[in-house]
């Protein structure tokens, strides 16, 4: 029981670190077009 809770552990701060790691990248990207995301959203 507890080595299953390790592994959950380990595969959940892996798969924040790589979601962490993916927002800092993409959340630095400018849009093309000029348009912000509420902007993007609100034409949606």
């Amino acid at each position: 029981m507890i080595i299953l809770f390790i592994a959950f552990m380990i595969v959940g701060w892996a798969v924040q670190s790589k979601l962490k790691s993916k927002f800092k990248k993409y959340s630095a990207t400018p849009l093309l077009n000029g348009m912000s995301g509420k902007e993007v959203a609100e034409k949606c």
